[in-house]
């Protein structure tokens, strides 16, 4: 159910123009990079956007309240360092 949720949510912020994105992105969104991590445990970003200034802008999305969520987002920066 949840992961329905997330689906939805992704799609409305992808296809959002607004300042409001913008402004928390810190610039426009150039293109919206459709992310897929190869893994047994299949890690995924929900979103990954590219700035029209070339940066890009990992995003993570919570419906639910979630204990382990810091523990995941510490494991992304361990993985990924």
């Amino acid at each position: 159910m949840a992961h329905d949720f997330d689906v939805t949510l992704k799609q409305l912020i992808q296809e959002s123009r607004g300042v409001l994105l913008s402004t928390l992105l810190g610039g426009p969104v150039d293109k919206w990079l459709n992310v897929e991590l190869p893994k047994v445990e299949n890690p995924r970003v929900d979103l990954l956007a590219r700035l029209e200034s070339g940066e890009h802008v990992h995003l993570e999305l919570q419906s639910a309240n979630d204990l382990r969520f810091a523990q995941r987002q510490a494991e992304w920066v361990v993985e990924r360092a």
